[in-house]
């Protein structure tokens, strides 16, 4: 006779034995399956935390660097100006 699953039934001890044993190698596989993927998916995660640290803290430098760039451009221009023309912001030619 056969079972749903394609597998003779029968009612030797040894096959039901090594049928048990054939289930428990497979649940222990699939749990360390499932360990590996939860690994996996903790690893991911933290990666893309410390990417996006990174992300941030590269931005933050970036401003950092334009605003004492527009501060210093605007120091210049004070100390270079003349007094004879109008400041530079005012002074641009339209397109």
């Amino acid at each position: 006779m056969v079972d749903k699953v394609g597998f003779k039934q029968s009612g030797n001890i040894k096959t039901e034995t090594s049928d048990s044993q054939r289930m428990l190698r497979f649940d222990i596989c699939g749990t360390e399956q499932r360990q590996i993927l939860a690994a996996d998916e903790r690893m991911r995660e933290f990666n893309e935390e410390k990417r996006t640290r990174h992300e941030n803290f590269a931005e933050e430098e970036d401003d950092e660097q334009n605003e004492r760039s527009r501060e210093s451009t605007e120091q210049w221009r004070e100390f270079h100006y003349d007094g004879m023309h109008p400041p530079q912001e005012y002074n641009r030619q339209s397109i």
